[in-house]
């Protein structure tokens, strides 16, 4: 039921729970254990996806879902004072939307 998916790691799954994220990510459905009885709708709108590793070009069982990645950001790791930056930024931009006249 939900429109916004936040996925960690997703490439790590096993394959049958990757052709479950293309079914939905494809087709908006969902077929519970597998057996399609039932086809569920789903009303995603956006998926996110977060990993720590970009698939290896070899490893083919998740190119399917990898290219269904519409934007790609790559970051580094964010450590000691800049991961400090990072978090003071969000609290200065909180403060500057609550004052004023927004």
């Amino acid at each position: 039921s939900a429109t916004v998916a936040f996925l960690d790691e997703a490439f790590k799954a096993s394959s049958s729970i990757l052709n479950s994220l293309l079914s939905i990510l494809n087709e908006r459905t969902f077929c519970e254990n597998g057996a399609c009885t039932s086809l569920e709708k789903v009303p995603l709108l956006m998926c996110i996806f977060s990993s720590n590793e970009i698939p290896h070009p070899n490893d083919t069982s998740v190119h399917a879902l990898f290219d269904r990645i519409l934007v790609r950001v790559p970051m580094r790791p964010l450590q000691g004072e800049q991961l400090k930056e990072m978090l003071t930024m969000y609290d200065n931009v909180s403060d500057e939307k609550g004052s004023g006249g927004g």
